[in-house]
């Protein structure tokens, strides 16, 4: 049985609250429902935290890159920052050069969620009112965090009483060496097939390219390894990755491993991809713990989601929640040692 503690409850309504297992040692905080951190163990016993966070976990204001939180109402860019639903234009922040990024200037990552314990985790849960970052709609939202043994995961749960855009991620980014170092010496694999190429504005441009014979392809798994930022133009166009990976199965699909101490995290999700961004641009940005500034490229984000902007390049927009539909949505993390 997972123990949770409530660690810490300000009278602004900040809270922060632990999840352990004896296995893994999970922090949360209720703005954001954000994973301030992971506790787990190398191969040699020694606990380590593997994700980033800002150092000042009460002001998500002033952290641009969103770390550890939930992203929405719609995670990743829309193209133009507006878009057509029922005949009728919705207008959005432009908060991402020319686009909105992760739901606009307030996003969910700087809401303060309702909290409650439950057996093996806690549930968040946040009313978006109408038409706030210009998303029609009044949408009630709930993320449930559940640890058990080493799993992690989490269950998004949404409904709207009008249609709306509605499409959430967690955007942890992962440091399995536990160190302010670049994810390059990390090995990932992905199975996918394809991914979706970004143009310079880090928009997607709808086409969906196959990933063999190139940077993208990690079916078999490799070292992400040194960015050729000269030689593809893809990667040019981001500074790194900054692209979603259509996944060709419909779970297991992401292993991200540390060989020198052995940690690895497996990711299983019944979203359609995943976006990986390799924190081209942390660097000179918000404080991180400890006090250290971290680094480009010292976190790779594993952001579980639908086609982003999707509004704009599916025919079907997976985006769009209808009034009275539920929109659900589950991410497994495991953690485990290398043999």
């Amino acid at each position: 049985m997972t123990d949770v503690k409530v660690l810490e409850q300000k009278e602004n309504g900040f809270a922060k609250i632990q999840l352990d297992s004896g296995e893994v040692r999970v922090i949360l905080t209720n703005i954001g429902c954000q994973i301030a951190s992971v506790f787990t163990k190398d191969r040699e016993g020694q606990w380590g935290d593997i994700v980033l966070a800002p150092q000042d976990l009460e002001h998500p204001e002033l952290d641009s890159a969103f770390m550890g939180a939930v992203v929405g109402r719609v995670a990743n860019r829309i193209g133009g920052a507006s878009f057509e639903l029922n005949g009728k234009t919705y207008q959005l922040a432009k908060n991402n050069g020319k686009h909105c990024l992760h739901g606009g200037v307030e996003g969910f990552n700087q809401k303060k969620f309702d909290y409650e314990p439950v057996e093996d985790g806690v549930r968040f849960s946040y009313v978006s009112p109408d038409m706030e970052e210009g998303f029609p709609g009044c949408v009630k939202f709930t993320v449930t965090v559940l640890l058990k043994g080493n799993e992690m995961s989490l269950i998004y749960g949404a409904e709207s009483d009008q249609d709306t855009l509605f499409a959430v991620t967690n955007h942890a980014y992962f440091n399995l060496s536990c160190e302010n170092t670049p994810i390059f010496d990390h090995w990932l694999q992905i199975e996918s097939d394809s991914y979706m190429p970004v143009d310079d504005t880090s928009i997607v441009t709808g086409e969906v390219a196959a990933s063999a014979g190139t940077p993208f392809d990690f079916k078999e798994g490799r070292v992400i390894g040194a960015l050729d930022l000269q030689g593809n133009q893809q990667l040019k166009n981001v500074k790194g990755f900054d692209h979603p990976f259509v996944f060709s199965k419909s779970e297991d699909q992401i292993t991200l491993a540390y060989e020198p101490n052995g940690r690895v995290v497996k990711i299983s999700t019944d979203c359609p991809m995943v976006h990986v961004y390799t924190g081209n641009f942390l660097g000179g940005g918000v404080t991180g713990k400890l006090g250290v500034s971290y680094d480009d490229w010292c976190g790779i984000a594993l952001e579980t989601e639908t086609c982003p902007d999707s509004i704009h390049v599916e025919k079907e927009p997976s985006a769009i929640l209808r009034k009275g539909e539920k929109f659900s949505s589950v991410t497994k993390y495991t953690f485990e040692v290398m043999k």
